[in-house]
């Protein structure tokens, strides 16, 4: 049987509807250097027996900002360890991992007739 996901999606800012994020002007250029330098936090895991694709919460963090309003869904489809569900939630946005939700479809169902 196939559940529906009752989650949240739409923004909770009160920034205007044109706007793709809810940084400032002076941030949104501050964040488009060439290259991105992260550090790990305490809480950031960096045990490659754990995952071997483990990187610091400020990564993913940083995309979300770009990206998205507070409030929003940001959709993680290989959660590895849930570093990127760890960062929306830090920003207020709703997250979801499609590797620990069981039977849902993001697929449109074939046609039978085919």
């Amino acid at each position: 049987m196939i559940k529906k996901l009752d989650i949240n999606f739409k923004k909770t800012c009160s920034c205007p509807d044109n706007r793709i994020n809810c940084l400032t002007a002076k941030d949104w250029v501050r964040n488009q250097v060439a290259i991105w330098e992260f550090f790990y936090e305490k809480r950031d895991i960096r045990d490659k027996d754990i995952h071997p694709a483990v990187f610091p919460i400020a990564l993913p963090n940083k995309c979300i900002q770009l990206f998205t309003h507070k409030g929003e869904l940001v959709l993680d489809p290989f959660s590895g360890i849930g570093t990127t569900l760890v960062a929306a939630q830090d920003l207020e946005r709703n997250a979801v991992d499609l590797i620990s939700i069981k039977n849902i479809s993001i697929l449109p169902e074939k046609d039978s007739r085919n």
